[in-house]
């Protein structure tokens, strides 16, 4: 909802309803998942607006509106769309310029969740993620500086693995400049997903919305040839998403940097669901799949990642109630060659990773 700013809003009243709204609303950050609540329009002292768009389901009455915020699966679907037809990504629209000789990567610590940039020095060539933890209050002192930064960012791009919360949650975070027609964000497609919760329909509507969006339906992406040490390739997880006991991020979309450095960003995609080309993969950073969770075949790690000479695992974890990481899990990259570090430990909100 936007403010009318060619409505008068000197009436004292007025401005006094209006900070005690939004004062609210800037509360919300932790419970905005759980609560409903009401803004009146009064003739005499309410906020004049115009409605331009809500992701959320809302009831407009003749002197306010009422969102429903609710989790509640069975009582919002009904007002959330069941299907998306969204057109499907092509090689000549993701052309970020990796032909740059100062490559980096950065790892937020978001918590639990993933958030990451690919950045040309500290330009953001595109974003891969953009979660936030739901286990921990924002307003903690750990993640103040972070916040600070995902505010900054500036980009035409976005990947967003798949849709669980920890993935997409600090988009509440991103500038107004980053949701216009020109950001592109790519995504799987969502009609493969079993369930998609409210909060990722939400997302959906809204990103949809205001930028343009394209969907990844291929499992291997056509590499972006830069040159002979620069390669960048997009590919999805080789499950179907729908299958007894198979969790929907099993065809989530991961990223391949060669430049010259090897950088694979996995999402929560895990190792079994890799794409064949991804075999005996040498890394020289890893970010570890699904937080470190347990893998039920340790194997599947070694068939599928190696570690270069002094490469590193970058594991982002914070508070949660998965046992995340596990320790097997942690042991075998450890055994492969790989340095562990975890987003948790950091010491800065993020930690740069050269790819030069």
């Amino acid at each position: 909802i936007k403010r009318n700013d060619n409505y008068d809003h000197s009436y004292k009243k007025s401005e006094i309803f209006e900070k005690e709204v939004m004062d609210f609303i800037d509360k919300l950050n932790d419970v905005l998942y759980s609560c409903a609540f009401d803004v009146i329009f009064v003739e005499s002292w309410g906020i004049w607006s115009k409605i331009f768009f809500s992701a959320s389901p809302f009831i407009l009455y003749s002197k306010r509106i009422r969102f429903k915020l609710s989790q509640n699966q069975k009582s919002i679907d009904k007002s959330l769309p069941q299907s998306f037809v969204l057109p499907e990504l092509q090689p000549c629209i993701f052309r970020p310029n990796l032909n740059c000789n100062n490559l980096k990567l950065n790892i937020y610590n978001v918590g639990q969740g993933n958030f990451s940039t690919v950045c040309n020095d500290d330009k953001p060539l595109f974003v891969f993620d953009v979660g936030f933890t739901y286990h921990e209050s924002h307003t903690s002192r750990n993640f103040t500086d972070v916040i600070v930064e995902i505010e900054k960012i500036k980009t035409k791009y976005y990947i967003i693995s798949h849709f669980d919360l920890d993935h997409i949650l600090g988009c509440i975070y991103l500038n107004d400049d980053q949701f216009n027609k020109d950001i592109s964000w790519i995504i799987r497609d969502p009609n493969e997903v079993a369930q998609l919760s409210a909060s990722a329909k939400r997302f959906l509507m809204y990103i949809i919305n205001s930028c343009n969006v394209y969907v990844v339906k291929k499992y291997t992406l056509t590499p972006l040839n830069l040159d002979s040490k620069k390669q960048f390739i997009l590919y999805k997880g080789d499950g179907n998403g729908k299958s007894k006991g198979e969790k929907n991020n099993s065809m989530g979309l991961k990223v391949l940097i060669e430049s010259p450095k090897t950088a694979l960003l996995t999402g929560d995609c895990l190792y079994n669901h890799f794409d064949s080309k991804l075999s005996k993969q040498n890394l020289d950073i890893l970010a570890v799949p699904h937080h470190g969770c347990k893998v039920d075949d340790l194997t599947q790690i070694s068939n599928h990642v190696l570690a270069k000479s002094d490469a590193t695992a970058i594991i982002s974890v914070g508070k949660n109630t998965y046992s995340h990481p596990d320790s097997n899990h942690i042991s075998e990259l450890s055994y492969l060659g790989f340095n562990i570090e975890k987003t948790m430990d950091f010491k800065t909100s993020h930690k740069t990773y050269d790819l030069f």
